[in-house]
């Protein structure tokens, strides 16, 4: 993978912080990022503006939140952390599929964790696919190629990019299939996303109001 672009590596940041089961900080996420493209010398962060990766994480308040940002060493967490573990909630409420009879050699094998950030990274990508379905605008949904080019091509993804169909067979309980080129999630988990974000909205509201006082 060559030196990504600003919006790229923040992707893959949050890619990297979703997918781990662990707290991570500063120099153990470079590591996995770095590894990701190829080593330090395939990812030149001063190409973007930013002398070290430390600056770079401290720059995206957006995406990550340093425990201690005065530690060049400190615990990183990735921001919308309660967003994201209700919908990792939201993924263990739907992980269980109702039984099919289906051939073995279509069964694969998906972390629980990479369904977490298959959901985290469809929603940032793609809120305006579910704000249109949530509201009833029409059934919009992601070809399947966008699919492969803009979700497949994360690392974390990759070893997915040669079994798409494969993927989505075993995905059913998250995505819903358009025919054979469209590809939504599932309208419950929309739903539920949407209730989750109007309730972090109302629950800071209140916070901000007490905070006022």
């Amino acid at each position: 993978m060559s030196c990504p672009n600003l919006t790229e590596l923040k992707l893959v940041v949050r890619s990297v912080l979703v997918a781990c089961q662990y707290s991570l900080t500063v120099e153990e996420l470079w590591k996995k990022i770095t590894y990701i493209f190829g080593g330090p010398q395939k990812l030149q962060i001063q190409i973007i503006g930013y002398n070290t990766h430390y600056e770079f994480l401290k720059s995206i308040p957006d995406v990550v939140q340093l425990d201690d940002p005065e530690d060049t060493n400190s615990i990183v967490n990735l921001i919308s952390s309660k967003l994201s573990r209700h919908m990792e909630l939201l993924v263990s409420t739907n992980i269980i599929r109702p039984p099919k009879n289906k051939n073995h050699l279509q069964e694969l094998l998906i972390p629980y964790r990479t369904q977490c950030a298959f959901i985290r990274i469809f929603y940032e990508l793609y809120p305006e696919i579910i704000l249109i379905y949530y509201l009833q605008i029409c059934q919009q949904g992601l070809s399947i190629s966008d699919f492969e080019s803009d979700i497949l091509c994360i690392p974390i993804f990759q070893s997915y990019i040669n079994c798409v169909d494969k993927l989505l067979f075993n995905l059913d309980h998250l995505f819903i299939r358009k025919g054979r080129e469209m590809i939504s999630l599932q309208p419950k988990i929309i739903n539920s996303i949407k209730e989750i974000e109007i309730e972090v909205i109302r629950i800071t509201n209140i916070y901000i109001i007490k905070a006022g006082h």
